[in-house]
């Protein structure tokens, strides 16, 4: 698997990883509410031999999705998928991130570039997660991907690192759900008025990449590689942008005209 989002390329753990793996796998605080204790360094070695070459569709088989900045080419963390053993249309889902990169909208970002792919090819029905009720970054994650809280299930495992029985709360989203979310906020960027000030610096950076294309053309777009260059425009200028950039690039080619007449 292989994909691509603003920020992130989502793909196979490899080899070369190796030493952005062990930095926070090695990290008890990192450990704490996962299902693993602080990697060695062969312990690290091993893991990514062993996941580097599986695919996702296996029931009941857990795949690592490695989450490479483009920024910097290093590993920020990896995502785990599980399609259930008895229902693979059902998938779990669990992340580690390097502490050094929270804060920064990666698990966010990295975990809708999946659910796209599940949602959209693949037979995904529905998506969960599973974890402790006092691991508040996740349940804050799970709340931010609009997830909902189906269970509350009180001492139901035993965890070594606390010495005691745990509580777990799962969280879900059924592709309805996401389809409903995706509608939703397309219908809101459609209502946003446009409202982009550049300065003649970026509207000569927006002419280069845009100019090539007829108003029309741009919001039709078909070559993907041709799509990639405008998205890679828009996170250049991502902060001066409004949200609906992507909905409006001939408004925006208009305005770019217009300050280098």
């Amino acid at each position: 698997m292989i994909l691509e989002t603003e920020r992130l390329i989502l793909r196979n753990m490899k080899e070369s990883d190796l030493e952005d793996f062990h930095s926070y796998r090695s990290n008890a605080e990192i450990c704490k509410f996962q299902s693993f204790d602080a990697f060695t360094i062969e312990d690290s070695k091993e893991f990514i031999d062993k996941v580097k070459d599986l695919e996702f569709g296996t029931p009941g088989e857990w795949v690592q999705i490695g989450m490479e900045w483009k920024e910097n080419g290093k590993l920020v963390g990896d995502l785990a998928l599980c399609p259930a053993k008895d229902e693979p249309r059902n998938v779990e889902i669990g992340v580690t991130l390097n502490l050094n990169y929270r804060g920064k909208g990666f698990a966010i970002e990295a975990f809708k570039g999946v659910f796209e792919y599940l949602f959209t090819e693949t037979e995904t029905h529905r998506i969960f997660g599973i974890l402790d009720t006092e691991n508040h970054g996740s349940r804050k994650l799970m709340e931010n991907l609009n997830f909902r809280r189906e269970a509350h299930f009180v001492k139901s495992f035993w965890d070594e690192g606390f010495n005691e029985w745990r509580d777990e709360y799962v969280y879900a989203m059924l592709k309805e759900d996401w389809e409903r979310d995706l509608t939703a906020k397309t219908k809101e960027s459609e209502g946003k008025e446009i409202n982009i000030k550049l300065t003649e610096t970026e509207a000569i950076v927006l002419f280069e990449f845009l100019s090539r294309f007829s108003d029309k053309e741009i919001l039709e777009i078909e070559d993907k590689s041709e799509e990639r260059v405008l998205w890679d425009t828009q996170c250049v200028l991502e902060k001066k942008l409004s949200d609906s950039f992507s909905e409006n690039y001939a408004e925006i080619l208009k305005d770019a005209r217009e300050k280098l007449k």
